[in-house]
């Protein structure tokens, strides 16, 4: 848990995407004291920031309760609400987070359709974690009926848009690379011709 909470935090302080890109002058002090551990002087600056509705604000004061960052313990339910309003501000990092949320049952009961609703939001916006996280969904036929043609095309788009998310792309790569591997060995040549052909046709919708 701990070691995702990590990463969380690793995307949040790298997460100020071109969307939100004319926040970052706002949370620079914030930034300053999280990458300075100060956690405690870094929620003071951010909250008044999410409680206006700062869509990046909100997110990093998610996963900092979410983490545990300077308690002893973590705060999911918190992580968990801040997280959520963020990613209804449409920023993808916190919607694939609300992804993964339902998925596992981390600060709200597990519910696998909505997990599928959230990804399917982050991965419109080209986000690759949360494209995988769909490809995998397909791979397995949870929440979804088993369609290997959607699931190679979400998990060609990760490996394809992770070359943009530095922060996470060898994680992502390294997960996703042999996971097409194996299913092209049991996928007809057709079918990959198909799914790649939904790849190039695939075009993000930002701000979803």
């Amino acid at each position: 848990m701990r070691c995702g909470s990590l990463l969380a935090m690793s995307i949040a302080l790298g997460c100020i995407t071109p969307a939100w890109a004319d926040d970052m002058e706002t949370l620079a002090p914030a930034l300053t004291q999280l990458r300075d551990h100060n956690y405690r002087q870094a929620i003071d600056m951010i909250t008044p920031l999410a409680e206006a509705g700062n869509p990046t604000a909100e997110m990093m004061l998610g996963t900092i309760y979410g983490g545990g960052f300077g308690y002893k313990s973590a705060n999911v339910a918190d992580g968990f609400k801040w997280t959520k309003r963020a990613a209804d501000h449409g920023l993808m990092e916190a919607q694939s987070s609300i992804g993964d949320a339902y998925y596992f049952g981390r600060g709200v009961e597990k519910n696998g359709a909505e997990a599928v609703k959230w990804y399917q939001r982050s991965a419109g916006q080209a986000f690759p974690p949360a494209q995988a996280a769909l490809g995998m969904i397909y791979v397995l036929g949870t929440d979804v009926p088993q369609d290997f043609i959607q699931a190679y095309m979400w998990n060609l788009l990760a490996q394809q848009n992770a070359a943009v998310h530095p922060e996470i792309r060898s994680r992502l790569v390294d997960a996703v690379g042999p996971t097409l591997a194996q299913m092209r060995e049991h996928m007809s040549a057709e079918e990959i011709a198909k799914a790649e052909g939904l790849a190039k046709q695939w075009k993000p919708e930002v701000g979803r």
